[in-house]
């Protein structure tokens, strides 16, 4: 059977004239209605090297280069990247769901969760105090989407690093621990470096600030999620 051609030139989903690969109206691709197998093993490829190209360049970026992606982001540069909340989901989620596994009790899941809706903007909110008020409270987000996806990252290369080397090799735990907190800590400082076009000094002192902050009225909120478990059990 021969494959059906786009007919004058009109988009079927939307029935505007196409001028282009892709459908101005509505964004939808210009393609065959009965493809080929060779047509549809073409489109197939196409699609999962894009994606998956897309994923692992995004990853990649997000770990290795703080602050890039979120830069890209002010700047209207998406197209290219994974978004943040997907990266953020994908981190939180692998992380808990492996504490979950390798924790029968997966305390961490209870009692992180809720509060991850409040801590989220609370630390979007403290850097655009930092940043002074330069930018809408959606850009900070991003910011903080990014941050918080490259500390889920590390910590979960951290929880698979202690399960897989013996308690025994060097105190793997502790010491993987204290660089997954050294990276964070580094990380942190130079993405609002980066992404806020600030000097090494000044993301330094705000960086400071902000963590202290925010890592005070974290554990505030530790403490009483867990006070509420507890009187709830």
């Amino acid at each position: 059977m021969s494959d059906i051609a786009q007919p004058s030139g009109f988009c079927y989903n939307c029935g505007i004239r196409l001028g282009g690969a892709f459908c101005a109206n509505c964004g939808q691709k210009a393609q065959n209605l009965d493809p080929s197998l060779g047509h549809f093993l073409h489109d197939l490829t196409h699609e999962l090297l894009h994606v998956d190209g897309k994923i692992f360049k995004s990853v990649w970026v997000l770990l290795a280069r703080p602050g890039v992606l979120t830069r890209d982001y002010f700047e209207g540069r998406r197209a290219r990247w994974i978004s943040p909340i997907r990266l953020y989901l994908v981190f939180s989620v692998a992380y808990f769901g492996f504490a979950a596994l390798v924790d029968d009790e997966g305390e961490a899941v209870r009692t992180y969760s809720p509060l991850g809706v409040l801590l989220l903007p609370l630390f979007a909110w403290l850097v655009s105090l930092a940043a002074r008020g330069r930018r809408h409270f959606p850009q900070h987000l991003y910011f903080a989407l990014h941050v918080h996806a490259a500390w889920f990252a590390a910590w979960l290369l951290r929880e698979v690093g202690a399960e897989l080397l013996s308690p025994r090799v060097m105190n793997s735990t502790r010491w993987l621990g204290w660089l997954i907190l050294l990276y964070s800590a580094a990380y942190t400082v130079l993405a609002f470096r980066i992404a806020y076009q600030e000097t090494l000094g000044k993301s330094l002192l705000k960086m400071f600030a902000v963590g202290l902050a925010y890592m005070m009225i974290f554990f505030i909120l530790i403490v009483a999620a867990l006070r509420a478990i507890q009187y709830a059990t």
